[in-house]
């Protein structure tokens, strides 16, 4: 319970502090960043109230909340990619890793729901590969910025 009383008031907190520290026109990052930090509160208060109650498992709350902002990272990424008209490659790339990632979450949801897996650590060996992933993501992005760099030093610079 403590959890998700914190979890409300960290929240609301930080609305509030938000509202001193941007314009007041709110714009559609905002609004779903915003959308994204009550989803946070109402799956921390959920996992509190009655989660456990419910399915019979417990959630790694903290393990959950970051790895899908992270799945939420590698996929913008991949959307910039396409807008800023990068390599194909980097936003197939994304789009793979971002996808690898969800299925590996709604993967291990069901099997944990199901009571598959008997005896096996779920929880350690998802967050394994989703760390895996997220490593792969991190070396795409490298080559990405480096490959970008390398061009605008050559702009500047005036030759290949």
């Amino acid at each position: 319970m403590f959890g998700g009383v914190s979890a409300v008031l960290i929240w609301s907190l930080i609305s509030r502090i938000g509202r001193f520290a941007t314009s007041r026109r709110m714009t559609l990052a905002g609004y779903v960043a915003r959308g994204l930090g009550l989803c946070a509160v109402i799956v921390v208060v959920a996992e509190q109230l009655w989660w456990e109650d419910a399915f019979g498992i417990t959630l790694h709350v903290a393990a959950v909340s970051t790895f899908g902002f992270l799945t939420l990272v590698v996929g913008v990424n991949g959307f910039a990619a396409v807008v800023r008209d990068a390599p194909r490659r980097y936003a197939t790339a994304y789009f793979l890793i971002a996808t690898g990632m969800f299925v590996t979450v709604v993967v291990a949801g069901v099997a944990s729901v199901c009571g598959w897996g008997e005896g096996v650590n779920l929880v350690f060996w998802v967050e394994w590969v989703l760390l895996a992933a997220f490593l792969a993501f991190w070396l795409v992005q490298t080559a990405q910025l480096w490959d970008e760099e390398a061009e605008l030093k050559s702009a500047v610079d005036g030759g290949p």
